[in-house]
Parts: structure tokens; sequence; C-alpha cells
């Protein structure tokens, strides 16, 4: 056990290592900007206030709750704390990771070498972007129906429709989260019909799709 323990945190450090050297990525500012921008004047700007070029130019800053919040966290603790949240949000990737390996994996060895194959290959993404958004929610979406699908209580899929509300307000990757629910309700149909899960998961899998399809337009762009 003390093995495994040692061996987990050595893992889980991976993709710490590799994202802190990433808080310095070059869309931080821009994202920083935004951010002021739309505390300071209480809106969403209708045009790119930063560049001439994008002065005349319709502009959705469809990642507007991310950029919000990062500049909340610059106003209380200024890059040091962006770091430290971009450490902990890379951190629970890994968790995120780690727990979909554990449910697909038959050993440790395999659980383990799945999840540093994943984080090693994600090192490249793990920057202080809303794409982390995009990647930790895709993780919960994963957990949320496999949960359901293995019997551990499918009402755990009602969570889903809240957080495309949110996805949907930090980052424009949540078209590929619509599109793995798509995926997913096609599975469950041709499940159900070689009698490989319940009609009542299927039911609601398809139901909270169509909610959390609803629950996108949520945002402030809307259709």
């Amino acid at each position: 056990m003390l093995r495994r323990g040692v061996i987990l945190g050595l893992l889980l450090l991976v993709p710490l290592q590799l994202a802190l050297p990433q808080v310095a990525d070059p869309d931080l500012w821009w994202h920083l900007a935004a951010g002021r921008w739309i505390w300071a004047h209480g809106a969403l700007p209708a045009h790119d206030p930063f560049s001439q070029h994008g002065a005349d130019a319709p502009w959705a800053v469809y990642s507007w709750l991310f950029e919000l919040a990062l500049y909340g966290l610059y106003s209380l603790g200024g890059l040091l704390l962006i770091a430290v949240a971009h450490g902990l949000a890379t951190t629970g990737i890994a968790l995120g990771c780690l727990r979909l390996a554990h449910r697909f994996g038959r050993t440790w060895p395999e659980t383990l070498g799945a999840t540093a194959v994943a984080c090693l290959t994600a090192g490249a993404v793990l920057t202080p972007r809303p794409w982390l958004c995009s990647i930790a929610f895709t993780l919960v979406l994963f957990e949320l129906v496999f949960a359901a699908r293995a019997g551990e209580g499918s009402r755990r899929l009602f969570a889903i429709p809240p957080l495309f509300a949110l996805w949907a307000n930090l980052h424009i990757q949540f078209v590929y989260g619509l599109l793995l629910l798509a995926c997913f309700g096609l599975d469950a149909l041709w499940e159900r019909r070689a009698g490989r899960v319940e009609r009542e998961y299927v039911r609601r899998l398809i139901a909270v799709g169509l909610l959390a399809g609803v629950a996108t337009l949520l945002t402030p762009y809307h259709l």
C-alpha cells in the first residue's frame, strides 16, 4: 500500500511539472485583459477593444466566464494565485484520468501505466487556457455516464445538464461534449437491444442528453 501511494504521488507530479512552466502561456494576457474589461464594464464586449483590426468586427467572447474567473484570481493573488489554481487544476485532471483508468484497468500497473500515458501526452495542452475546463468536464462526463451504466446510480446523469450549462460559458469545446453524449446515446440503444443495459438507463441518458443540449443555450449568446 505504501509503495502504491509513493508511485501515485510521483505520478501526480508529472502533470504538475509539465504544467507549471506553462503559466507564462502567451494567451494568458489577453484572457486576463478580457476579464478585466468585463469586470470594469459589467458587460461583454461586442467588438474587440484591444486591436485596431477587430474594432469593427463582431466578437463573441465564448469563454467569458473563464476570463472573469481568471481576472478574479489575479486580483486576489496575482500570477502566484493563478499558478496555484493552474497546478490544482492539472492535478485534478490527472486524478480524473486515474479514476477513468481504474474503472477499466484490470491490474494496478495497467491503471498507473494508462494514467501516466494520458498525463504525458496531455502535457502540451496543460496551459492556463479555457480548454482545461473542457478536459476536466469531459472526464466528469465519462465518470457520470460510466457510473450510471455500471448500475452505480442512474440518477447521477441528472448532473449532466447543469454541467453543460456551466461548460458552455467557459469554453466553446462543449460541442465536443454534446458529440460524446450523442455517441453514448447510440451506444446505449445498441446495448439495450442486446440486453446488456437497463431500459431506465437508456431513457434517462437520452433525456439528460436533450436537456444538456437545451442547457448550452443558457449563455449570453444563446443559439
